[in-house]
């Protein structure tokens, strides 16, 4: 009778513990959801990556001045949609927002204003995000978080 009653507890133990650890392990893949796009990207960006398809019959330039997007140059996402693209000589600064999940960047260029419109794909641990040009998706540039102590 004892041990009827005893396995009856392990066993009703064993059931309350897996209801537990799923609805933990739930509710940690909620909180990771419910961080907006917006929250994700505030923070300062290192460049490490970025690439741009080349035409077949394109003869590279080498006279050209290199990509504006360099590795390793530093942007910084603020909440209030402005960011700061950190280089040696000077800082630019612009407007950031998502739009239709598309993160659009309007840069002030003397030549007036340069909204530029990317899609974005966030890593799972959200410390990456590689962002493509809508217009020419085979651009793209690769980000890692910068995390400051």
């Amino acid at each position: 009778m004892i041990i009827k009653l005893l396995t009856a507890i392990a066993t009703i133990l064993v059931i309350l513990i897996s209801i537990f650890v799923i609805l933990k392990i739930n509710s940690e893949e909620n909180i990771d959801n419910s961080i907006s796009d917006v929250d994700k990207f505030v923070g300062k960006w290192r460049l490490i990556n970025s690439e741009a398809d080349a035409f077949e019959d394109e003869i590279p330039d080498t006279t050209e001045e290199p990509d504006s997007f360099v590795d390793n140059e530093t942007y910084e996402f603020l909440s209030s949609g402005i960011y700061y693209h950190v280089v040696e000589e000077d800082n630019t600064s612009g407007v950031w927002e998502i739009n239709n999940s598309m993160l659009v960047l309007t840069v002030d260029e003397p030549f007036g204003v340069l909204p530029v419109s990317y899609e974005f794909v966030f890593s799972d641990d959200n410390h990456r995000v590689t962002l493509s040009l809508i217009e020419d998706p085979g651009n793209f540039m690769e980000f890692e978080k910068v995390i400051t102590s």
